[in-house]
């Protein structure tokens, strides 16, 4: 599908410019991306994406989406928290406003049992992504966890009433 196209896409712009760090960070992402949502076997499509994020941080070792992805990796695939909290902890000091590296924080907390951080971090990522039904989702169940369960349950009937075929919300 998307990922796929996004792969192939990106392929020949690093075959141009071999030097181009966002390129080889999002096709990293896109491998990733592809792994979440059923596109392959995770394991392969991870191991896939850490030559484009070695070559994306050689490059340019600020590259935010480069350090947002090997973080998600080191949650999600290594389960090492310590390494993902040191990318992604970076990745927002380096640009505030990047989504995605608050919303895979967010998941390293929540996983870590850091209910309050999950929570400030995903109300970031739910600010900055207004229409982000996931970032709604994750939202909600940071809320529950905290304790704040009737502001979960409030958040979950607002995003069921705005986007009433997003499965996840029932």
């Amino acid at each position: 599908g998307d990922s796929q196209k996004a792969i192939d896409l990106l392929d020949q712009a690093v075959a141009m410019d071999p030097d181009y760090a966002a390129a080889w960070a999002a096709r990293a992402q896109a491998y990733c991306t592809f792994a979440h949502s059923g596109g392959g076997i995770p394991t392969e499509l991870f191991t896939q994406a850490e030559p484009d994020l070695e070559k994306a941080l050689a490059i340019d070792e600020t590259n935010v989406t480069a350090l947002t992805v090997r973080g998600m990796i080191n949650r999600d695939y290594y389960w090492n928290l310590p390494a993902a909290y040191r990318d992604l902890e970076r990745a927002v000091a380096l640009d505030p406003n990047a989504t995605l590296a608050h919303r895979v924080l967010a998941g390293a907390y929540y996983q870590d049992g850091r209910f309050a951080e999950a929570l400030a971090e995903g109300k970031k990522a739910a600010d900055l992504n207004p229409t982000g039904r996931w970032d709604k989702w994750f939202l909600a169940e940071y809320q529950a966890a905290t304790g704040s369960r009737q502001e979960a349950i409030e958040s979950l009937l607002h995003l069921a009433e705005i986007e009433p075929k997003f499965q996840p919300t029932y």
